[in-house]
């Protein structure tokens, strides 16, 4: 097994917050047909001035269609919606980089997504007015 080699930064501007991690991509070619599986999602985002968390699980199938999932956000300050099924479909490029689309019955989401290993993929929104970026990470 291939060593997989990882780091974090952390912003030390005095005027700006912001951390974040690197990780090294695995070196074959990725798509949808090798990333099958069931994932955990996390967001964190931004909206007017609400602070907003997207967590829940969805599952792929081999063409890159979400066959299921359920999506748990809450607002701060405000309140958490009931988990919301969730509908989308994955497409990656050639390499590892592509699009999400991800529907929950209330709303729909268009993210940019970078898949690093056959088990994480980054995602940053890329919605008009919209800001809410986070990984999915594989289950099983």
């Amino acid at each position: 097994m291939p060593l997989q080699f990882n780091s974090v930064f952390q912003e030390t501007d005095s005027s700006i917050v912001s951390d974040g991690v690197l990780a090294q991509q695995q070196g074959t070619p990725l798509s949808p047909s090798t990333l099958p599986g069931s994932y955990a999602l996390q967001w964190t985002g931004a909206a007017a001035a609400a602070t907003l968390q997207f967590d829940g699980q969805i599952a792929l199938n081999n063409t890159g269609s979400v066959t299921s999932g359920n999506i748990d956000t809450s607002t701060f300050p405000g309140s958490s919606t009931p988990p919301e099924a969730a509908s989308g479909t994955l497409s990656i490029a050639t390499g590892s980089s592509g699009t999400f689309t991800l529907n929950p019955s209330s709303d729909n989401r268009q993210f940019a997504v970078y898949a690093v290993s056959l088990t994480q993929m980054f995602t940053v929104e890329t919605d008009s007015g919209r800001l809410a970026a986070g990984s999915l990470i594989k289950q099983f």
